[in-house]
C-alpha cells in the first residue's frame, strides 16, 4: 500500500473526533463477532471488504504521549509481563492509541521460529489527542502506513529485515504492520492456517466508521472473522 494520508486536519479524517487526554479513560478495540465459514469467504470479495491475517497473540491497546505509555488488554485491564518501550511509536501532538497483537504465546512463524516479543499493529483509535470518531477503517489503515511504513531496519549482517508476505516491517525491530488484502480471500486463508501463529482471517468493511469506543461491543459492525478449527474452536 503506497497511498499516504495528510494528517494535519483531524476533522477531515474523523468528523466526529472527541478530545482524549486522560489515560484513565478505557477505550476498547474494534472486535469482530460475526463468524464466516471458510467456504463462504469468496462471497465477501468485491463487496467493500479488506482481509487481514488474524494472529494468535494478545490483543492490546497502547496508549502513548510524548513521555508516557500504558498498555491495556482488550477488556481494559493493565497488561502485565515484560513489555517493550513503545514510546518510540508516538507520533503527532498529544495522546494516541494503537491497537495490535502482542505475541507472547510461543507461536511459530512460517520458518518455525518462536515469534514471541513482536508487536503487530492493525488499528489506530486516537491521534493528536483525539479519539478518531467517524473515521473509516480504510482511512485509519492509511494513517498507519503514513505514520510507520518507512525504511526497514538493517540487521548486523547488513541485510534488510523483511517480514513475510503477511507482515510489513517498520523502522523498529519487532514492530510490524499487518498486511491487507482486497482479493483472494480463500487462497489467503488456506495459506495462513498452515502457519502456527495465525488463526485465520478478519474481514473489515472499508467504509465502516469508528463509533465512540467506550464499550466492548461499540465497534463490532462491519467486521467478521474466519478461524481455523482447533480443539476449543470449531465453528
Amino acid at each position: 500500500m503506497n497511498i499516504k494520508l495528510k494528517l494535519d486536519n483531524i476533522n477531515a479524517i474523523a468528523p466526529y473526533a472527541m478530545a482524549f487526554t486522560n489515560f484513565s479513560r478505557v477505550v476498547y478495540p474494534a472486535r469482530p463477532e460475526l463468524i464466516i465459514k471458510p467456504e463462504h469467504l469468496w462471497e465477501y470479495e468485491g463487496k467493500n471488504f479488506i482481509a487481514q491475517p488474524k494472529l494468535n497473540g494478545s490483543n492490546v491497546l497502547v496508549y502513548l504521549d510524548a513521555n508516557n505509555q500504558q498498555v491495556l488488554e482488550r477488556h481494559g485491564k493493565a497488561k502485565t509481563g515484560q513489555l517493550p518501550d513503545f514510546k518510540m511509536l508516538h507520533r503527532g501532538n498529544g495522546a494516541m492509541i494503537l491497537n495490535g497483537e502482542w505475541m507472547e504465546k510461543s507461536k511459530k512463524d512460517e520458518t518455525g521460529q518462536n515469534f514471541n516479543g513482536n508487536f503487530i499493529i492493525f488499528d489506530i483509535l486516537a491521534y493528536n489527542g483525539y479519539i478518531l470518531g467517524g473515521s473509516t477503517f480504510l482511512n485509519r489503515l492509511l494513517m498507519l502506513h503514513t505514520l510507520y511504513k518507512g525504511a526497514m531496519h538493517v540487521t548486523e549482517q547488513g541485510k534488510l529485515l523483511a517480514a513475510n508476505e503477511f507482515l510489513t516491517a517498520t523502522a523498529y525491530p519487532g514492530i510490524f504492520l499487518i498486511n491487507s488484502y482486497y482479493e483472494g480471500f480463500t487462497t489467503l486463508y488456506n495459506k495462513l492456517i498452515l502457519i502456527d501463529m495465525y488463526e485465520g482471517l478478519v474481514l473489515k468493511q472499508k467504509t465502516t466508521m469508528l463509533q465512540p469506543p467506550f464499550s466492548l461491543t461499540a465497534n463490532t459492525a462491519g467486521q467478521a472473522k474466519s478461524r481455523k478449527p482447533t480443539k476449543s474452536y470449531n465453528s
